[in-house]
């Protein structure tokens, strides 16, 4: 039987080290929610000037979007990594 890497699982807690620990998981919860409320006080702030980049940009929009931009990057989508502890650092 081949073990799957993504079938893998552990418990944060059972690793030692700390920094291994917090790279692991990313942002603090502090630091977390201190990005996550500077991120919506900005869409508010600036919600008219945002409207095409709070979500994905569609090809009605942008047609040749994906042939300049290679990555999508989006508002929604810089939110919800953040809940999602996606991001490791603000690097």
């Amino acid at each position: 039987m081949r073990l799957n890497f993504w079938d893998i699982q552990y418990d944060p807690k059972d690793l030692k080290p700390k920094h291994l620990i917090k790279s692991l998981l990313g942002f603090e919860d502090v630091e977390q929610t201190r990005l996550l409320n500077a991120l919506e006080n900005f869409m508010e702030k600036k919600k008219e000037y945002l409207i095409y980049f709070v979500e994905r940009v569609t090809d009605e929009i942008a047609p040749d979007y994906r042939c300049i931009i290679p990555q999508d990057m989006y508002l929604t989508l810089i939110r919800d990594r953040l809940i999602n502890s996606y991001y490791r650092s603000s690097e």
